[in-house]
């Protein structure tokens, strides 16, 4: 059975809108934004969220990448200059609209393969990422929390979190 995140701001800040119930056009707090929100529901603990900007095709579960300043979430795919921080889509935040990303804590993420407790890296399927060792394609900052489907849909893998980056490494430590 899929469990379902209902994430929750630890802030009193007036205002924010929720993890990943809707985008918006205008931005609701300044791009770049980092909050700190709990599961409420239990499953999940507590999590980290920044605030970007959408680009087209992009699907909840999607894993990102971004640049400061930029504040863009451009879908994670294999090939030159798909490097900088990642993130995980809570939404599908298109283009031109913003919502919240997962920077930490265990997220649900959109896979082509996943194995317990293995590195994660970046495919050629934009979005998504795979426990195949792929070169210049891991992922800092990210393992596997579960296998393909446990906990969550077919499609789906528990990833780990802790402020990923893409910086082209190859190694698995």
């Amino acid at each position: 059975m899929a469990r379902q995140a209902q994430w929750m701001f630890t802030s009193t800040e007036l205002g924010l809108p929720p993890v990943g119930s809707f985008t918006l056009t205008t931005p609701a707090v300044a791009p770049g934004s980092v909050r700190h929100a709990r599961d409420i529901s239990g499953s999940y603990g507590g999590a980290e969220f920044v605030y970007l900007q959408g680009i087209a095709s992009t699907v909840e579960g999607d894993m990102v990448y971004y640049t400061e300043g930029s504040w863009t979430g451009n879908r994670l795919g294999t090939g030159a200059n798909k490097r900088g921080a990642c993130a995980v889509a809570m939404s599908a935040n298109v283009a031109a609209s913003y919502d919240w990303y997962q920077i930490s804590g265990v997220a649900t993420v959109n896979v082509n393969s996943a194995a317990l407790s293995s590195s994660v890296y970046a495919t050629g399927t934009a979005g998504r990422v795979d426990a195949a060792v792929l070169s210049a394609a891991k992922l800092d900052g990210a393992f596997f929390a579960s296998a393909i489907g446990t906990y969550v849909v077919s499609s789906q893998a528990l990833v780990m979190l802790s402020r990923p980056a893409a910086n082209g490494n190859a190694l698995v430590i």
